[in-house]
């Protein structure tokens, strides 16, 4: 039998995963129908579940914001082929110099 506080944190993590999960779906949504808003919306959810789950699984979805925010980006942009993969490689960039780097400052 659960208690109080055993099901807050219940109550939480169903939050935080359907927050994920709503994010994921709006990725797809979004870039099937080209609307930047959706991938707005979307790296938005995913940023607050990598801030509230940053000592675990947290830096990893972080590159998935930042994925997302460079995907709409380029779709309000209406950017070319060659512009999108320069957008996405920055949006890789970013997360490398602000988790990676740290990350691997840290563990040496």
């Amino acid at each position: 039998m659960q208690t109080k506080r055993g099901h807050g944190m219940a109550v939480i993590a169903l939050t935080l995963w359907s927050m994920l999960a709503v994010a994921l779906l709006l990725t797809w949504a979004g870039l099937a129908r080209g609307s930047w808003k959706q991938m707005a919306l979307a790296a938005l959810l995913s940023l607050l579940f990598s801030v509230a789950t940053m000592f675990s699984i947290g830096p990893f979805i972080f590159l998935t914001t930042c994925l997302q925010a460079g995907a709409a980006l380029a779709i309000y942009r209406n950017a070319q082929v060659r512009e999108r993969v320069g957008l996405l490689l920055g949006s890789v960039m970013v997360w490398v110099l602000v988790i990676a780097v740290p990350l691997a400052a840290l563990l040496l």
